[in-house]
């Protein structure tokens, strides 16, 4: 059977291949590059018509009998002593390249060729490298993925002369992974819409109420949503990590220290011993006061917290330290929630002045309520209010001058919030006023599968102060 003729188009177009050295209508000669490359992917078990398409060649126009020439041609060179260097015998009738090339002429163009072959592998080596070495690999969710986009992208460019082959075995890849990510571009963009759309739900929950969450916030708020949207936490990461979606790090202030709290005689025992959940709802209360940076001078803040569902249950701001902004949250306590406490609730605080001081501890005993006192200088012992005012001051945004009221209506703004959508890994993924509501009435707010079951209550409040009533009686029996 005769070779197949080539239309003066395909010359044309096989003559801007860089590894065509020479094409006519009748036949074609390719340079000792072509021969290397053809060489290796034989080598590596490919199928001649794979090497020619991967060459830039197609195998259809080409035809079944010249393809076995090539092969033919190449593997004899390949195995001979002068390997691709040896020059092939001229065929009767073939003379000097058409349009009148010389050999000096096809040597210089093949010598053109070759360098700009090196040219564009030297620039696809630095793009690599930059992808592994540079910004771009510290941003790249997948090696593999940004390589075999590079690849994609270094053959689409009109110019290339580099090979599949070439570029995958210079970028540390297989060839058939290059194809298998080439095929499924269809599936990734599928997977890339299904990304952002459960992006946005994430992205809706992070910025609900203005408060930016982490992974464990943003799975919490998800399932309050109406249906509840349950997403698994790795997926909630992933996607963060996908889209630069990061949460504020609380960081350690390197100014706080702890304060030597004023002598007194006024101090009560510790009846805690650092026991915040194991009485139950309205049993311990922790109050404390925290100083928020207002211009040059500061704000103070008074809070009083139920231990066991971390409910912010009254509070008071003040400009100035005078305890009376403490007896202020004191008395909301006692009016807003006084019908709800018992015989045995105990107020916890630290050494400070304040909560010495006679005013209090005569309002405290007045409304029946047990003075409990961290040891001195001891923050531990009111670890639940300390991390209250920690993440509030993170979250809560005073920038600019503003005034005490606008000061006062952001921290209400967040007190509403906290008690009612800052949902808490801990408390059952609740908010504090539902995990109130679930301990209360044993109902589980949320339609999910698996609900979990009420709290158990692990101390009754007889037991409050035991250890201290042990310590004193110690005491008092090595005295005696």
């Amino acid at each position: 059977m005769a070779r197949k003729m080539f239309t003066q188009e395909r010359v044309r177009a096989m003559a801007e291949n860089p590894y065509t050295l020479h094409v006519s209508t009748t036949q074609i000669t390719f340079t000792n590059v072509f021969k290397e490359e053809f060489w290796r992917g034989y080598q590596e078990g490919d199928r001649p018509r794979t090497i020619m398409y991967d060459l830039g060649y197609d195998p259809e126009v080409l035809g079944r009998n010249r393809l076995s020439g090539i092969q033919n041609v190449v593997c004899k060179q390949a195995v001979s002593a002068k390997g691709f260097h040896e020059r092939p015998q001229r065929r009767r009738g073939e003379g000097a390249a058409e349009g009148g090339d010389t050999t000096t002429q096809a040597q210089l163009r093949q010598v053109q060729h070759r360098l700009k072959y090196l040219e564009q592998e030297v620039e696809f080596l630095k793009n690599i490298l930059c992808q592994r070495y540079g910004q771009a690999r510290a941003a790249a969710m997948n090696e593999a993925f940004t390589i075999f986009s590079l690849i994609h992208k270094t053959l689409a460019d009109s110019k290339n002369e580099l090979s599949v082959s070439m570029m995958c075995q210079t970028a540390g890849v297989s060839r058939s992974g290059y194809y298998a990510w080439l095929k499924a571009a269809s599936a990734r963009q599928t997977r890339e819409a299904w990304d952002r759309a459960d992006f946005e739900l994430v992205l809706e929950a992070y910025n609900r109420r203005g408060y930016s969450k982490g992974a464990q916030g943003i799975y919490m708020c998800l399932i309050h949503n109406t249906p509840p949207v349950v997403m698994n936490l790795k997926k909630i990461r992933r996607l963060m990590k996908k889209y630069g979606l990061h949460c504020p790090i609380r960081r350690a202030n390197p100014y706080r220290k702890m304060k030597n709290a004023m002598k007194t005689n006024n101090y009560a025992p510790n009846l805690l011993d650092r026991e915040f959940e194991s009485y139950g709802p309205r049993l311990v209360l922790l109050t404390d006061i925290t100083y928020i940076p207002w211009g040059e001078s500061f704000l103070y803040l008074c809070v009083i917290m139920d231990a066991y569902t971390k409910l912010v249950l009254s509070y008071a701001l003040s400009p100035s330290l005078e305890v009376d902004f403490v007896l202020d949250a004191v008395d909301i306590l006692i009016r807003e929630h006084g019908v709800s406490f018992h015989a045995e609730t105990v107020i916890h605080s630290d050494q400070g002045c304040h909560y010495t001081s006679c005013k209090f501890i005569e309002l405290v005993e007045h409304n029946e309520l047990r003075r409990s006192m961290s040891r001195k200088g001891n923050c531990w012992d009111n670890a639940p209010q300390e991390s209250f005012f920690g993440h509030m001051k993170d979250l809560i945004d005073l920038t600019g001058d503003p005034s005490f009221d606008e000061v006062k209506a952001v921290i209400d703004d967040y007190m509403s919030y906290y008690n009612n959508e800052r949902y808490q890994w801990d408390l059952a993924k609740l908010s504090p006023n539902e995990y109130f509501s679930f301990v209360t009435t044993g109902v589980y707010p949320l339609d999910l599968p698996g609900k979990p079951s009420p709290p158990a209550i692990l101390k009754v409040p007889d037991e409050h102060g035991a250890h201290a009533l042990e310590r004193k009686t110690v005491s008092d029996s090595l005295i005696g």
